[in-house]
């Protein structure tokens, strides 16, 4: 067990490869445009119409639109108007979130600019607070009833994300017909499971925490997360967070994003992720498709909040490659810490 253990961290954590392959790495495994081999071709379509565009934002935001088109193919240059709502918006009745106009190239390339794109807690599953971010779609038209590609930009609030891998995809309903599942994340998607297909699993039982003290503060902020895997291997994480907390006073919502310990300041996040905390300081944080480099694991994390300086959990769920290994038994604890210090040497691993 300790040496699958070690040779799955050694993997993740290797010293030989820089956080920049393992992230090409990450966006290859996931399908992006330009990934690999693949490259999309683009020609020019009347994109005039309804479409779904579901998007995979880089830190792992699910997000669904609709997209409202016009286009004047006769024009020179092409003009593009776009109107864009939440999936779950009437787009017949409702306000846009966003109305842009962009210009269309002759090989169908086009660009729309969502800046800002502002998102309502509860906008989208997982999104427990308001987001507002600068967007750009770098979009090709795969067809005249699709059109993919990537995004760029960065989450302004609550904490700063850059957008960068980001991917999404449109497919055309002119009658309102279409359901999100059906429309993929990028240009070339893969089948869950399949070679390169990120594996997840449903959410194991929590760990049980009740035994540890908890009470509700103020997280916001940088902390080292020293974990100990499975009671097996030592992992240091960067954890940045921000802490929302409710009108009334019970509880609130943590987002957040998770890097490795060693990743330079401003560098793409490993994960993002948004979750409700209990009144008394309790919140859990579920992972289905974590990838670090080569490493594709589901996790759960159950935290107790000790106080404004230190919080603390166990953990549970699966690595699924390049090995297969069980993460119950897993421990955390977590320490304030300023990005580009050294890190500290006597962080606890565990609620003490």
């Amino acid at each position: 067990m300790a040496l699958r253990a070690w040779l799955c961290v050694a993997l993740l954590l290797c010293g030989c490869r820089g956080a920049g392959d393992d992230y090409d790495d990450f966006l290859a495994r996931r399908g992006d445009a330009g990934a690999g081999d693949e490259e999309v071709q683009s020609t020019l379509q009347d994109l005039s119409g309804r479409f779904v565009l579901h998007a995979l934002l880089a830190g792992g935001l699910d997000l669904g639109l609709r997209a409202e088109l016009t286009m004047d193919v006769t024009a020179s240059p092409i003009p593009l108007h776009a109107r864009l709502w939440l999936v779950t918006a009437n787009a017949d009745v409702d306000p846009p979130l966003v109305e842009t106009d962009s210009v269309v190239a002759p090989d169908g390339t086009f660009d729309l600019h969502a800046e800002p794109l502002v998102l309502a807690a509860g906008a989208t599953p997982g999104l427990n607070t308001a987001v507002s971010a600068n967007v750009v779609l770098h979009a090709a038209t795969q067809s005249p009833t699709a059109w993919c590609g990537t995004a760029t930009g960065n989450v302004v609030q609550p904490l700063a994300l850059d957008l960068a891998g980001s991917t999404f995809a449109a497919r055309r309903d002119d009658d309102g017909t279409l359901a999100l599942a059906d429309v993929p994340q990028s240009c070339f998607p893969r089948a869950a499971g399949s070679d390169g297909g990120v594996v997840a699993t449903p959410e194991p039982m929590a760990p049980d925490l009740s035994s540890v003290p908890s009470a509700l503060a103020d997280l916001s902020g940088n902390w080292i997360l020293t974990a100990n895997l499975a009671q097996e291997v030592p992992l240091k994480l960067w954890a940045e967070l921000v802490f929302t907390p409710s009108p009334n006073g019970a509880g609130g919502s943590l987002d957040g994003a998770l890097r490795r310990s060693t990743d330079p300041p401003g560098s793409v996040a490993l994960t993002t992720f948004s979750t409700v905390v209990s009144p008394d300081g309790r919140f859990e944080l579920w992972m289905p498709s974590l990838v670090v480099g080569t490493t594709q694991a589901s996790v759960l994390l159950v935290g107790a909040t000790r106080s404004a300086d230190v919080f603390c959990g166990a953990g549970a769920g699966r690595v699924h490659q390049p090995i297969d290994l069980d993460l119950m038994g897993t421990t955390f604890g977590a320490v304030r810490w300023t990005p580009g210090t050294d890190l500290p040497t006597d962080a606890p691993d565990r609620c003490l």
